[in-house]
Parts: C-alpha cells; sequence; structure tokens
C-alpha cells in the first residue's frame, strides 16, 4: 500500500520562517500565500482569534482545568497541520511510515485535515473567553455595558473580516467567478451518452500538470488547483500578484 504525503502545507514554502507556516495552519485556504502580505494590521488580526481563545486560560482560572485538554487538542492540531513543516518534520514522517499506527499513515495523507480540530478547540476557548468577559465586566450602567459589549463585539468581528476578506474576495473574483462553457461539450456528451454502443472516450487535448487556458475562456486556468499551489516547481502558476494588491495595494 502507498499514500502521498505532502511534502509542504498548500501555499507555503518550506524553508520560511515559522509564523507564515502557523498563520497557514490557523486560517490560511490555499490560494493564498502569507509571505506575501507585509500589511502590519492584517499580520495582528490573522493572531486575533488564537490570542483570544488562549486568554480563557487565563482569565477563567476556575474552569482551567476543563479548557486545558482544549489548548493542548489545538496545539497539537496545529503541529500536525503544518506537516513536515514543523519544526520536527521527521516526527510526521515517523508517524506516516515507521510508528506502530503507519497502518493508517493514509490519515495523515494531507495535512490540512486537522484544522477542523483547531477550529473545534478554538470555539469552545472563544467560547468561555466571552463568557468570562460577559460576567466580569459590569459598568455603572446597564446602557453603558451594552455600548461596551456592542463595541468589543463589532471589533472583534471587523478584526475577523479584515483577514478573511482578501482571500474571499480572490476567490469570488478569480476562482468563482461564473463563465460561460461552449455548448461544444454539451452537444458531445449528448451524443456520447445517447449512443447504445460500449466503448472508451479519450478527451484531447489532454492538459499537462501546469494547465492551460482555453480561447473561451483566457483569463481561466484549467487544471488541478490543488496541484499548482503544493508542488514548489509550480509555485509560480498561482496568482500571489493578486493577494499582495488586495493587501498592500
Amino acid at each position: 500500500m502507498s499514500f502521498l504525503v505532502d511534502p509542504s502545507f498548500i501555499g507555503v514554502e518550506i524553508d520560511e520562517g515559522m509564523i507564515p507556516k502557523i498563520q497557514a495552519s490557523l486560517a490560511w485556504t490555499s490560494i493564498a500565500n502569507p509571505l506575501s502580505v507585509k500589511n502590519i494590521a492584517w499580520i495582528f488580526s490573522s493572531f486575533l482569534i488564537p490570542i483570544f481563545a488562549y486568554s480563557a486560560l487565563l482569565l477563567d482560572k476556575k474552569k482551567k482545568r476543563l479548557l486545558i485538554p482544549f489548548a493542548y487538542l489545538s496545539l497539537i492540531s496545529v503541529f500536525l497541520s503544518l506537516g513536515t513543516n514543523s519544526p520536527f518534520p521527521g516526527v510526521y514522517k515517523w508517524i506516516c511510515f515507521d510508528s506502530p499506527f503507519s497502518s493508517f499513515g493514509w490519515l495523515f495523507r494531507s495535512p490540512s485535515r486537522w484544522q477542523i480540530f483547531t477550529s473545534l478547540a478554538f470555539s469552545i476557548l472563544c467560547g468561555f473567553s466571552t463568557f468570562w468577559i460577559s460576567e466580569k465586566v459590569v459598568l455603572s450602567s446597564r446602557l453603558l455595558t451594552k455600548t461596551v459589549s456592542i463595541i468589543v463585539t463589532t471589533l472583534f468581528i471587523v478584526g475577523t473580516v479584515y483577514f478573511f476578506y482578501p482571500v474571499a474576495k480572490i476567490y469570488a473574483d478569480h476562482i468563482y467567478s461564473p463563465v460561460e462553457i461552449p455548448p461544444d461539450y454539451n452537444i458531445v456528451n449528448d451524443w456520447l451518452s445517447n449512443d447504445p454502443d460500449d466503448f472508451k472516450v479519450l478527451w484531447l487535448p489532454s492538459y499537462p500538470s501546469s494547465g492551460y487556458f482555453p480561447s473561451w475562456a483566457p483569463d481561466k486556468r484549467i487544471g488541478v488547483l490543488a496541484l499548482f499551489l503544493a508542488i514548489e516547481a509550480l509555485y509560480h502558476l498561482f496568482p500571489v500578484y493578486w493577494v499582495s494588491l488586495t493587501f498592500n495595494g
């Protein structure tokens, strides 16, 4: 049995520092490269959620025993999400190929799948932080308390949206923007579906690993997006300049 272990977290180069890698494991989607972003406010907002989550350990000391397992869960899942990009890449390889659980190594084929546990842990920790603040912050009047609560909540939401907006905009403008496909494809598909004979179909032209730009949609690259972003030799194919212009331009 064989399976692929991603050589790097999708979209993040192996030889860069730990900060971009941790940012990637926390929230980055595959289309964006955090190394292209130099906006200080954005960098701060990228760590807003984890800082608020881990604050629960310092704020709610009475429930600290309940929170520690979720803190460990988040740290372990972040470590696994880094794959072979972690400070100890040999550990991930050992888990996949040489550990007593190597027969289940296919579970570790794509490191990004462990991010769901990071989200689970952060959601619980953030909930405890919010609950503690709502209990402790009691101001002189109910109106003032409500006003401060709205302001804090708004700032938190704005910071989170500020972090995710550029990536979402890239997908909306360049990845998921609709394209009208020529009717020739439907004509061929209908003809094949109505033919009762048994035959094999070969679609031409077949595209290379780098993909190709069709004449009917010259601004669209046809190919496997994850492949463009996971293989170092193809890094130049994914649109880093979109991210740079969105954040810095």
